[in-house]
This record gives structure tokens, C-alpha cells and sequence, in this order.
């Protein structure tokens, strides 16, 4: 217990919108959390790109880059420089990279550069890339199900199909020792 608490004060909470996981703990730590990059389209139609990053030594961040611009500006912004940062010490500090270890020119449209990423370097971190993942981002299901009823959770994915979207069920056999639970006739009641 001491160990995972330990653990856990080292680690990168769930976003926001992250769901509560029920029955198991769920812990994600910063060197192994990934830039997430999302494509979005803002309230103009344009096509932005979503970038989200937690790194160990600094704040979570989440920025709206355009899709089109150089990779070099969206690599600048995430550095936190404005435009007088050179590239040559641009690329010393910022990298991505390809699933085969090659670097990914700064001149190449952000869009193209991180749908081609596997890896991204800043300074001495280093986080996996993901593009477009598969996600579920809501999932509702029946606080209370009815024995013969089939449980049917709704939930909204994101760069999936709903059949893509595996669920496995289990049971809890009884109530935790000195822990609430339903009692018959509804409500809360206390185990003694």
C-alpha cells in the first residue's frame, strides 16, 4: 500500500475527462504517458491538431496548433519559445521521431510529421507518440441492473466504431467487508 501510494505521488493524474475505473486501480506514470495528438476542427472549420503532453519536470500541456504550419512552430511552441529559437538548436532540443529511430525534418506540415511519429524528444524526456487513437469518451451503464436484464452500457468512441469496442463483464460475489450496498428495498444500508 505504501509502495503504490508512493508510486502514485510520482505519477501523471487522469485527464479530466478520464472515466472512474471501478474494481481496479488504474495509475499512469509520467515517463511512460504519451503525447496524444488528436486532429479537431475549431468552430471556423479549420483543421487544428490537438496536442496533449505531461512530462515528469513540467505541467501537463495542451495546445491548438494548426494542422498545415511547419512542424519547426509547433516545436517551438511546445519548447515554450517564441520565434527565436534557430534551428539548429531547435533541433538539439526537440525531436520526432519515426518508428525506426529516423528524425522527422522540421520543414514537413505538422499534420504529415506526427501521423508519421512513433517517438518525441525534448531535451532529456522522451514520450511514445499516439495519433488519432482509438478512445472511449463517455461510457454510462445501469447503477443498479436487474437480474434477466441485459446490461447495455451506452458510450460514445472517438476514431472507432462502437463494434470495435470490447466489453467484459464480471461480478462482484458479495459486498466488501464493512462496505455499503443496496439493500432490497433500495437505498444504502451498512453492513454490521
Amino acid at each position: 500500500d505504501a509502495r503504490l501510494r508512493a508510486l502514485s505521488d510520482d505519477c501523471v493524474r487522469l485527464p479530466e475527462h478520464a472515466m472512474a475505473v471501478v474494481g481496479a486501480i488504474a495509475v499512469m506514470c509520467a515517463s511512460v504517458n504519451p503525447a496524444v495528438v488528436r486532429r479537431v476542427v475549431d468552430a471556423a472549420g479549420v483543421a487544428k491538431l490537438e496536442i496533449s503532453l505531461s512530462f515528469s519536470s513540467r505541467p501537463a500541456r495542451t495546445l491548438r496548433r494548426p494542422a498545415g504550419e511547419a512542424l519547426r512552430r509547433s516545436l517551438r511552441r511546445i519548447l515554450g519559445a517564441k520565434d527565436g529559437l534557430d534551428d539548429a538548436a531547435l533541433a538539439a532540443l526537440a525531436q520526432l521521431r519515426r518508428g525506426d529511430g529516423s528524425v522527422i525534418e522540421h520543414g514537413v506540415a505538422a499534420e504529415e510529421a506526427w501521423a508519421a511519429a512513433t517517438e518525441l524528444r525534448l531535451g532529456s524526456d522522451a514520450m511514445s507518440v499516439m495519433f488519432d487513437p482509438p478512445e472511449v469518451m463517455m461510457l454510462a451503464a445501469p447503477a443498479l441492473p436487474l437480474c434477466g436484464t441485459p446490461c447495455t452500457p451506452y458510450y460514445v468512441t472517438r476514431c472507432c466504431e462502437r463494434s470495435d469496442v470490447v466489453l467484459t463483464w464480471s461480478c462482484q460475489a458479495a459486498p466488501p467487508a464493512g462496505g455499503a450496498h443496496m439493500n432490497r428495498n433500495g437505498g444504502n444500508a451498512l453492513d454490521e
